[in-house]
């Protein structure tokens, strides 16, 4: 008597093993990825944060700049900032156009914002500041 194989349906054993074998292999490369993307997104955040405080800082120090230069520490629970202002040398002009009235100074402006977590954010940039004569 021959017996002919009746189509059956569901895993086998060997199958539902392999599968298990295969799922706990790649379930720990599947978490690490998630977990590297998590901490890379989450350190891109504090890092544009850190910045966006950055400018907001720049801004204001630019703004309350009034001709003394030195060093300004300030602590905030975000973190730390430290503007630094100091003249900028420039190469004296042979012929100067421009009169005492309209003389502007050139400023070297140094943020620093240290966040609770992450790298500094440094911010160095130059402008003209100009004494109002009243």
């Amino acid at each position: 008597m021959h017996r002919s194989r009746s189509s059956s349906s569901g895993f086998s054993l060997i199958e539902a093993v392999v599968a298990m074998a295969l799922l706990a292999l790649a379930l720990p490369s599947i978490y690490a990825l998630m977990f590297g993307a998590i901490t890379r997104a989450t350190r891109a955040s504090d890092r544009a944060a850190a910045l966006l405080r950055a400018e907001s800082v720049l801004v204001q120090a630019k703004s309350e700049f009034h001709g003394q230069f030195g060093v300004r520490e300030e602590d905030d629970p975000d973190g730390r900032s430290t503007v630094e202002t100091m003249p900028f040398p420039v190469l004296k002009q042979k012929a100067s156009t421009s009169t005492q009235k309209d003389a502007s100074l050139p400023v070297r402006l140094i943020v620093s914002v240290q966040a609770r977590s992450g790298p500094p954010v440094v911010l160095d940039t130059l402008f003209l500041f100009r004494e109002e004569r009243r």
